[in-house]
């Protein structure tokens, strides 16, 4: 019993690792109230001209502010007075284990449903069998770059990625002679983002993440300093951890929760990719 509830958080975060997307992939704001707003930065600007003699302006950074709600979401497991009297550990592991991915889970999901659903930008694949994927991701991360922000990332679906790298230009990239020749040639855009592979079930949004049909949407390039993780945490812990008796069931289990939300703070930093 002592060891049960020493590990207990142990394991359920080491569960929430194996499915840490998002908070890997996004700027994490740890929140001191469920609810606020966030200040979000002013686009670049360019120190003006000025005359010999003149005044130079004190016109500093203007701040406007995008508001976030986070909601609770909770995942409990228990497990019997046998498992733990036999010492069934690996049974005992995998459901506990199970809380942290759930968990974990549902922050990636609403982050890919703010991220989709929500990216300023859009390009369509050219829909002949030139472009598998690779052009329109190119042209995605040329979109986010015209705004002026840095493409450090992209999040794909299955169907994209298995489109994409069926393209014989990626495949046979080997050919081309050492990583600096494929970087200085026509790869450099894809090569310099970081590249985050998100399921089918992730996405929830209000459209359809997917790249078979017209309007699917099966990448998005975007800048992972302007796409935010917001955690609320009543405890000062990311994952909040309860544990309880049932003597009436002979169960002991526990219950894990979160509350997150999702924003942009620059909505032109992204740019999703559609199938034609």
């Amino acid at each position: 019993d002592t060891l049960f509830r020493n590990e207990l958080r142990d394991v359920v975060i080491a569960g929430a690792e194996t499915r840490k997307i998002a908070r890997q992939s996004a700027n994490v704001i740890n929140s001191p109230t469920p609810r606020g707003d966030q200040p979000v930065a002013s686009d670049d600007e360019f120190a003006p001209e000025v005359a010999q003699g003149a005044e130079i302006r004190d016109s500093r950074e203007r701040y406007d502010t995008v508001s976030y709600d986070t909601t609770k979401f909770g995942q409990g497991a228990r497990v019997t007075d046998e498992m733990i009297d036999t010492s069934n550990i690996d049974a005992i592991e995998r459901q506990i284990g199970f809380v942290g991915k759930a968990l974990e889970n549902s922050i990636n999901r609403v982050w890919l449903d703010e991220l989709v659903d929500n990216a300023n930008e859009d390009v369509t694949r050219n829909g002949s069998a030139d472009d598998p994927g690779y052009d329109a991701l190119n042209r995605a991360y040329g979109a986010v770059d015209e705004n002026d922000f840095r493409p450090d990332s992209f999040v794909t679906h299955p169907t994209f990625r298995t489109e994409l790298y069926s393209d014989n230009a990626l495949r046979f990239a080997n050919r081309a002679g050492s990583d600096e020749t494929v970087r200085d040639r026509v790869f450099d855009p894809l090569l310099d983002m970081e590249h985050t592979a998100a399921s089918g079930r992730t996405y929830d949004g209000a459209g359809t993440w997917g790249y078979t049909d017209s309007d699917d949407i099966g990448a998005v390039a975007y800048d992972s300093e302007n796409i935010h993780v917001v955690m609320y945490s009543p405890s000062g812990q990311d994952i909040e951890i309860k544990d309880y008796d049932d003597p009436i069931r002979d169960l002991q289990g526990v219950n894990g929760r979160i509350f997150c939300d999702a924003i942009y703070t620059q909505q032109r930093s992204a740019a999703t990719v559609s199938h034609n």
